[in-house]
């Protein structure tokens, strides 16, 4: 907070703020600091920062816009604006201020990156590649590796060994291993280098040569990181899929989970039919991300929210859900058609055969939406409305992933509309026929 404000208020406010269920007494403060700095542009600043870092967005927004009315040429404003627009899901606004932040200090890497997500959320795709080299001097990306071998900028790859660098999180690295595949139609000689956990499948995606988990041995013509290659494709959004679809599961893998399926849902899978051999439909869900995650508490769902969903008499529900959320599955009704299979999955191989032997999988922003869509199979991914930059705007679909479809919530925090729009969408799409053999 601002130096200038009295010590006791900062207190009062943080104490305030961090408690989740004191937000109606903390706007009388905030309004009290607002009466009292009005015509102060950086403690509007710090009070916006303060109320960002506390999740209270609307009114950091606000506070955020008077204080740009004081002062229009304030990257920090700009910036706290940006952010709380964003986790509001008000992308426009968020846009017109990042461009605003970005513009105002040109060498800060926090704002240029900034800007490199808001260029691609709207399909800027030129722009925001370019930009997009922001992400390697965050501060918390000084120790990037940088192997021994000259790094790619575009330059022809035909005849080239050519090392491929995932980056980030798993979903990062598994929505850019379709990299591998442009270049190698190229006539490269792909070998990637990701996280442990995704080496077995990257081995089998589409046009690598080899996949390591660690640095491999040798040197390479060019090196370059999945997310910096987009600059060099270059890689347009009209240009997207470029590779459709670059991930499959070993087919014996297929067939021990299907029947693993069966087994599971042979007692309740057949409905009565004139026809006979209709069987439910079979949906796999993901409810919860990492709890780690300084955001999951808006991309993840309690399970029990979604019972009225779960009672489809149509579908029967395997769960692919992993970690401490899994355990969620306790508080379920007995008469709900659910099979948890996460303590059985062992790998990323395992989801990917699982997805495969599925009808649909429904599924909050992990990484398994990734790996169902990058397979081509049916995904619906439930999306907050601070959502990554990756499913755009407005939209029900994804060019990235063509068998996507996206169901956004439009406000803040408030799942109850969306939960609406799937459950109407499931009873659809559910009631139609799917005959067995």
């Amino acid at each position: 907070m601002s130096k200038n404000m009295p010590q006791s208020l900062t207190q009062t406010l943080d104490a305030l703020i961090a408690d989740a269920t004191a937000n109606a007494r903390v706007l009388p403060v905030v309004a009290r600091i607002r009466a009292v700095f009005g015509h102060d542009p950086a403690a509007l600043n710090a009070l916006a920062y303060a109320l960002n870092r506390y999740h209270v967005f609307d009114t950091a927004a606000d506070v955020a816009l008077q204080g740009i009315a004081l002062d229009r040429d304030s990257a920090a404003l700009h910036h706290n604006a940006s952010y709380a627009f964003n986790m509001l899901g008000d992308f426009a606004n968020m846009y017109r201020h990042s461009v605003e932040a970005a513009a105002l200090l040109p060498h800060d890497a926090n704002l240029q990156f900034n800007l490199a997500a808001a260029l691609l959320r709207v399909g800027e795709f030129e722009r925001g590649w370019a930009h997009y080299r922001w992400h390697e001097r965050l501060a918390a990306n000084h120790d990037l590796v940088r192997p021994d071998s000259p790094e790619w900028h575009g330059e022809a790859v035909a005849g080239c060994r050519f090392l491929l660098i995932g980056e980030q999180g798993l979903g990062d690295q598994l929505q850019f291993l379709r990299i591998a595949d442009w270049l190698h139609r190229r006539g490269a000689i792909v070998d990637v280098w990701v996280d442990a956990a995704l080496g077995d499948i990257a081995r089998r995606a589409s046009g690598v040569h080899a996949a390591w988990t660690g640095l491999p041995p040798g040197r390479y013509d060019f090196w370059c990181r999945m997310l910096r290659a987009p600059e060099h494709l270059p890689l347009t959004l009209d240009a997207l899929p470029i590779a459709m679809p670059y991930l499959s599961a070993p087919s014996d893998a297929v067939e021990r989970w299907r029947a693993r399926l069966d087994a599971a849902s042979a007692s309740q899978s057949l409905s009565q039919s004139r026809d006979g051999g209709v069987r439910k439909k079979r949906v796999g869900i993901v409810w919860g991300g990492n709890p780690d995650y300084e955001l999951d508490r808006y991309r993840s769902i309690a399970l029990t929210r979604l019972i009225p969903i779960l009672s489809n008499p149509d579908v029967t529900w395997f769960s692919l859900q992993k970690g401490q959320p899994a355990r969620d599955v306790d508080a379920l009704p007995a008469d709900i058609d659910f099979h948890p299979l996460g303590s059985e999955i062992a790998s990323f191989t395992d989801t990917l055969a699982i997805v495969a032997s599925l009808d649909l999988v429904i599924t909050v922003d992990t990484s398994v939406a990734h790996l169902a869509g990058a397979t081509g199979a049916p995904v619906w991914i439930l999306l907050p409305t601070c959502t990554d930059w990756r499913w755009m705007t407005d939209r029900t679909d994804s060019p990235w992933y063509p068998s996507t479809r996206l169901f956004r919530a439009r406000r803040h925090d408030d799942w109850s509309p969306v939960l609406d729009e799937l459950r109407d969408a499931l009873r659809a799409w559910a009631s139609m026929p799917h005959t067995v053999g």
